[in-house]
């Protein structure tokens, strides 16, 4: 069997969906591709030949064999089906393509890399676009940029809609974020407070901190700093924003490549790299410059940020 990569795209758009899991994915492989296997199968036998040929064309699963047609088989994915309902909801899909790009600009222009995914579809009143990320190294910049990241779609919204027409799309956004913050603060003695800190209820009190109410006026000031981190990059590049926009509510769905052409027209360059790639600083290029300052002044002082 060769099958075709727009099988594998009528998977993808089907089958992946973050807030779902992995189950829609299990699910779209047996309704599309499995139980299409039999029809196709006996087409090929009666031809007698070993080879067939699987792809999606025109909203039909089509099998070949030596570049003939034998089966013409329709489906429609789920997912298919509500984009297609939803593609006239112009209001929704441009509230939607507004917060994404606010994402998608912010993760470029900090990550210097493109993300894996940016789709302002509104599938659903409940599930609309999201933005694929990295997987990100522990470092404290990290953090902290992905913090700003989190809180660049409802800042998105605020700038073009107003703070009156703001969307309550942003919670899963605002719970990551604090989520973050507060482990910056609390987890990983990143804070006022160089231990960690915890709930004197927790399992974890013994060995810890417990004046976690000292913490809360620090996590918010924090997240304030963040937020306008976030809208001062989104303000910085009207442009580039309004061009994302533009792009997600057009395309609803866009690629890495797809994202730094549109950077590299205003004259950003950034990356694209594969998802499973983590992103980590060069600590071997900091290490060396480390050590050079060791060598050359018998001492070390600390390195510029």
């Amino acid at each position: 069997m060769n099958v075709d990569n727009s099988m594998h795209r009528l998977i993808y758009n089907n089958g992946v969906f973050p807030v779902q899991g992995t189950r829609p994915v299990l699910s779209t492989i047996s309704d599309a591709f499995e139980n299409s296997l039999p029809s196709l199968l006996l087409q090929a036998l009666i031809e007698k030949s070993d080879n067939l040929d699987i792809k999606v064309e025109n909203g039909m699963i089509v099998g070949s064999v030596d570049g003939k047609t034998v089966a013409n088989i329709p489906f429609v994915g789920a997912l298919d089906r509500l984009r297609e309902q939803g593609r006239h909801k112009v209001d929704q899909r441009i509230k939607t393509s507004v917060h994404e790009a606010g994402h998608g600009l912010v993760y470029g222009l900090l990550f210097k890399t493109a993300p894996i995914h940016i789709s302002a579809n509104a599938i659903a009143s409940t599930h609309e676009g999201y933005v694929g990320c990295h997987l990100l190294s522990g470092s404290r910049e990290m953090m902290h940029n992905d913090v700003v990241v989190c809180l660049a779609g409802a800042t998105a919204e605020e700038i073009v809609f107003g703070q009156n027409w703001q969307t309550n799309g942003n919670e899963s956004d605002l719970t990551h974020a604090t989520q973050i913050a507060t482990a910056i603060y609390r987890h990983y003695g990143m804070g006022e407070f160089p231990g960690r800190i915890t709930s004197e209820m927790s399992d974890e009190a013994v060995g810890s901190l417990v004046n976690i109410q000292d913490t809360n006026s620090g996590i918010i000031v924090y997240l304030k700093k963040c937020q306008a981190e976030a809208k001062n990059l989104i303000v910085d590049n009207y442009p580039l924003f309004v061009a994302l926009i533009d792009a997600a509510f057009a395309k609803e769905s866009l690629t890495p490549p797809d994202v730094k052409g549109i950077f590299a027209k205003f004259d950003i360059e950034i990356d694209v790299r594969e998802p499973r790639d983590v992103l980590i600083h060069n600590y071997l290029h900091r290490y060396q410059e480390f050590s050079k300052k060791v060598k050359s002044d018998k001492s070390a002082p600390p390195l510029d940020n």
